[in-house]
């Protein structure tokens, strides 16, 4: 589906149910079906954006400020009607609830989205990336621009930059800010980024659970059927 300049895949249910709206990391690979669908199996709406400047979104990555995007986004995701490319029929769904889900690099916008926008009753974080605390950020720009040429479509040489100058991705911004629940998984052998990341995130912000595992870094079908249950409590938090 494609609202330009944000595209994103989705799956709806029949009837009114939840929607988890799925933020990934940076880089992140095209195909989470797997992820997808099992979401779709507990009774969620799926929406699985790309990031302006990423696959299949229009412009260019980070160019603009990535919270005000997606806060667009959710304002036509609540209009109930989505356009299916394959036919261009319109399809329409009814939201209960939009609970944000994301990972890594998808945190730091879920944080300042949900702050700003007040329209999430809860949020669920895996390995969130703090690039306030990362003082080497070039690296994975620079594998980035190299190993994601095209797909990821970006000028500069270090993504530390650009994010500061998003106020809302700040710590000082979203700290005060958020006021719905939080559940936080991380690996505490997570090579990627340190389990510090998600304890520093629990000691500043109220209403954050930290839940560590064993499943790696990204999000994974297996990683979300291991803490199933824990979800389920946690969504039932007012």
């Amino acid at each position: 589906m494609s609202s330009y300049p944000i595209f994103f895949e989705y799956l709806l249910q029949p009837s009114p149910a939840d929607a988890i709206i799925f933020f990934d990391g940076f880089p992140s690979r095209y195909y989470k079906d797997d992820v997808l669908f099992f979401l779709y199996s507990k009774g969620y709406h799926v929406f699985f954006p790309r990031y302006r400047g990423t696959y299949q979104s229009g412009g260019k990555f980070l160019q603009t400020n990535v919270v005000s995007d997606f806060s667009r986004f959710m304002k036509k995701l609540n209009k109930g009607r989505v356009k299916n490319l394959w036919d261009g029929k319109t399809e329409r769904f009814k939201i209960k609830r939009n609970i944000l889900l994301a990972n890594s690099f998808g945190g730091t916008l879920a944080l300042g989205l949900a702050a700003k926008t007040k329209r999430f009753s809860h949020l669920i974080l895996v390995a969130t990336w703090d690039f306030e605390e990362d003082h080497n950020t070039k690296p994975i720009t620079m594998f980035t621009k190299r190993a994601f040429k095209n797909l990821y479509r970006f000028d500069f040489d270090d993504v530390k930059p650009s994010l500061k100058r998003m106020k809302e991705l700040s710590k000082s911004y979203y700290t005060s800010r958020l006021d719905i629940p939080i559940l936080a998984f991380h690996n505490p052998e997570d090579k990627t980024v340190p389990i510090s990341h998600t304890r520093g995130l629990a000691r500043r912000v109220k209403n954050v659970k930290v839940i560590e595992h064993r499943f790696g870094h990204p999000i994974t079908r297996d990683l979300l059927k291991a803490v199933d249950k824990d979800i389920e409590r946690f969504l039932k938090k007012k």
